[in-house]
């Protein structure tokens, strides 16, 4: 359990950072990579991927949401038969987490696949 934390925080930061100064769809490679290379079992890295996910696309989006005032998620929301920003949030956290399952389920899959098998 305590490698779980520690692949958690290690790619809650990276995946942060990286938000900052890449595109989206590091978000996935990151956990992709720390699960694969923390060798986390597949349900964890399920659960690290869609926890972060939801966290930081739902952070980022709820973040430019009050910088504009709620402008812009009220435009896209009108786009999307009038739903609102606040829902417009929701899904943009929905699919942060749904892109962090894909990058925490491939990673923790390579690693189960790559571990060594003892022979007897």
């Amino acid at each position: 359990m305590k490698k779980f934390f520690i692949g958690f925080g290690i790619a809650f930061l990276l995946a942060l950072v990286f938000q900052f100064f890449t595109s989206w769809w590091s978000l996935p490679i990151i956990i992709g990579l720390v699960a694969l290379f923390m060798r986390l079992p597949i349900w964890q890295g399920l659960v690290t991927g869609v926890v972060i996910g939801f966290l930081l696309w739902g952070g980022f989006a709820f973040w430019i949401d009050k910088q504009n005032a709620g402008q812009l998620s009220a435009r896209i929301g009108e786009l999307f038969n009038g739903i609102s920003g606040g829902q417009v949030i929701l899904v943009s956290a929905i699919i942060g987490a749904l892109s962090g399952l894909a990058g925490g389920f491939i990673g923790s899959a390579l690693a189960a696949i790559t571990r060594p098998t003892v022979m007897r």
